[in-house]
């Protein structure tokens, strides 16, 4: 089993005092005042005002020892029974998605100046499926249970293409938008581009301060080799501001960027990242090509990145192996990688793995004695 750095062991141990954790008023504060201020917009345009203008006002907090960064929600959890008394952050991140805000309301738990803040709510309760041309126009969707109105909630279980972001860079990406939105096009269609513009060039500003942050970090930092990380993060922040990531770190960073904007926009827990090893991989095999990275640096940008992905409840699937679309074996280094991480740094993470009558056996023993260490992960599906 890998060991841990001394480092690594420092930001685990920050990792599991929570010190990285977003804090939901960041988030409700906004959503009051989009949905107060701009109640004609159409709904997705509200949702990406929330999203974009939460990046705009966070802070940009640097854990030093750290080699992958950005704020997480860990203590939001979902499920009844779990964390019982951390219940009422979910409700205050997402107020206008949150159908038991009574509840909230009369909490002991809940500060008293966020239920002051909330009167909002109590005034003007939501149900985002209770419009009936929404009704109408997702029908299929509703019929299907492919999505449930609940009441005005929403529970997750998104799994967004990361690798459409990955593979293009923002800059991109916000191309492509703007040759959309000189297209003919619907007012509905408009929006929706409009929407995506908005959180795209928010998360760029957002990536580029936390940039300046690093730097910063770095200038102040008297440790040589931590000075030395913090400034390479801070040069890799440039690139994925505005770039298709360069290397293996700046892949794994800007993905974890990318699951944090489904949250932001997202209830539920279960925002999930998919084939993470197959998205990652292509980067990991260029940098080891061109000679610019070795597996054991490899592996411990990718430890980190697990770290940065271990809550207490956790629906956030992390899918590793299986095969391609061709009928190949899909298991790679990265795919060992993130088995052999969860080992060392002796935290569950929500790891699949996918198995079929070709998978090595050198890959599914390793998966199988992390599986007896009694984590209750990796889950396994033959595919």
């Amino acid at each position: 089993m890998a060991k841990l750095d001394c480092y690594s062991r420092k930001t685990k141990e920050r990792v599991t005092a929570l010190e990285d954790e977003f804090n939901p008023w960041d988030r409700a504060r906004v959503s009051i005042r989009v949905f107060r201020d701009c109640p004609d917009m159409p709904t997705v345009t509200q949702f990406a005002a929330v999203i974009a203008g939460t990046l705009e006002e966070l802070d940009t907090p640097v854990m030093d020892e750290a080699l992958i960064q950005g704020y997480c929600f860990r203590d939001v959890p979902v499920h009844e029974g779990v964390s019982a008394s951390s219940l009422w952050k979910l409700q205050c991140a997402f107020p206008e998605l949150s159908n038991n805000l009574r509840r909230f309301f009369d909490s002991a738990l809940v500060p008293e100046d966020f239920r002051r803040e909330f009167r909002y709510w109590r005034e003007h309760p939501r149900s985002p499926m209770g419009d009936p041309t929404l009704r109408e126009k997702h029908s299929l969707l509703l019929s299907e249970e492919i999505v449930k109105p609940g009441g005005g909630g929403a529970f997750g279980h998104t799994l967004p293409d990361h690798g459409i972001l990955m593979e293009s860079g923002i800059d991109a990406l916000l191309a492509q938008i703007g040759e959309k939105l000189c297209a003919d096009i619907t007012e509905s269609q408009r929006a929706v581009y409009l929407s995506m513009q908005t959180c795209l060039e928010a998360l760029s500003c957002y990536i580029s301060r936390y940039a300046a942050a690093l730097e910063k970090a770095a200038a102040a930092q008297t440790d040589p080799e931590l000075q030395k990380r913090l400034d390479a993060q801070g040069s890799n922040m440039r690139v994925i501001a505005h770039k298709r990531p360069e290397t293996f770190w700046q892949a794994l960073q800007l993905l974890y960027f990318s699951h944090f904007m489904d949250q932001l926009d997202n209830k539920g827990d279960a925002a999930s990242y998919g084939r993470a090893d197959q998205i990652l991989y292509p980067f990991y095999k260029a940098d080891l090509d061109a000679g610019r990275l070795d597996r054991e640096t490899g592996f411990m940008y990718l430890l980190h990145f697990a770290l940065k992905n271990w809550k207490p409840q956790s629906s956030c699937n992390i899918t590793v192996g299986g095969q391609t679309a061709d009928g190949k074996d899909a298991v790679n280094d990265v795919s060992m990688m993130f088995i052999e991480a969860m080992d060392a740094m002796s935290l569950a993470i929500d790891l699949t793995v996918r198995y079929h009558k070709n998978t090595s056996e050198e890959f599914f023993k390793a998966a199988a004695r992390l599986a007896r260490r009694g984590f209750g992960r990796p889950s396994f599906y033959s595919y």
